[in-house]
């Protein structure tokens, strides 16, 4: 009735989780010991101070296609050589062409869109672009 593979691979599966969780839970305990060690050095220069209410920073991982700020600097210099008003698409195939990406791969296109309509409504919102028609082509305000 089973089959002997399946068993086996699922077997593996669970041995790589498992361990996967050890590693986390160790993970865990000494960033669980440093921040304590952090709060305990803090109330050493300053005893009024309450570390727990210290807000967590959560750190994001960035882009591999554009470094911080790059996409929305690359969008405007876009702008100011465009002749016309650009639909979102042509503004993402322009942009393929100068970080020379494929924009042919499913993944780069899932990727680069969501980015890309981010920093239009971003700008759209500072009054930098306008957006008009359907589908939307958008131009620097003037």
């Amino acid at each position: 009735m089973s089959e002997p593979h399946v068993i086996s691979a699922l077997r593996t599966k669970r041995a790589e989780l498992a361990g996967e969780v050890v590693t986390a839970r160790k993970r865990l305990e000494k960033l669980r010991d440093d921040l304590d060690a952090v709060d305990r050095t803090l109330k050493v220069f300053d005893p009024t101070q309450s570390p727990e209410k210290i807000r967590p920073v959560v750190k994001r991982k960035g882009s591999a296609m554009f470094r911080y700020g790059e996409c929305s600097r690359a969008v405007l210099d876009m702008f100011r050589r465009a002749t016309g008003p650009m639909t979102t698409e042509e503004i993402a195939e322009t942009l393929a062409v100068d970080f020379r990406l494929d924009l042919d791969g499913p993944a780069i296109r899932h990727r680069l869109m969501p980015r890309l309509k981010v920093s239009l409504r971003k700008f759209q919102e500072r009054g930098i672009v306008i957006g008009e028609g359907s589908p939307v082509r958008w131009a620097l305000r003037l």
